[in-house]
């Protein structure tokens, strides 16, 4: 958090059981680039973002379906990457690079 610029977006994900100080968290961000996506356990939350996405969870059942959450984060993270286009690969090349060098990934 120390190192957000004014040029800085923030994609915050609290969904069912979030962290202890979740809501300090949020407060701490810059509540106009910041997107929460919660499910409906974290609309209480809405009013620290500038815009928030709930995705319904089914929470009758001991084990939910992240299905939902999981396709938005997709879909935004995909089209982010789109919009960057050349940054965007550069990037991710940089990234699978330091992996590669320190063997984290098989």
């Amino acid at each position: 958090m120390a190192s957000i610029s004014e040029d800085d977006f923030v994609i915050v994900i609290g969904i069912r059981r979030r962290i202890s100080g979740f809501e300090t968290l949020v407060k701490a961000l810059p509540k106009d680039r910041t997107l929460l996506i919660t499910d409906q356990t974290g609309i209480k939350y809405k009013p620290l973002a500038a815009h928030t996405l709930v995705c319904p969870m089914n929470n009758d059942r001991p084990l939910d379906s992240y299905a939902v959450p999981m396709a938005l984060i997709s879909y935004l993270s995909n089209s982010i990457f789109d919009y960057l286009g050349k940054q965007a690969v550069e990037s991710s090349e940089s990234v699978a690079k330091v992996y590669s060098q320190l063997g984290e990934i098989e």
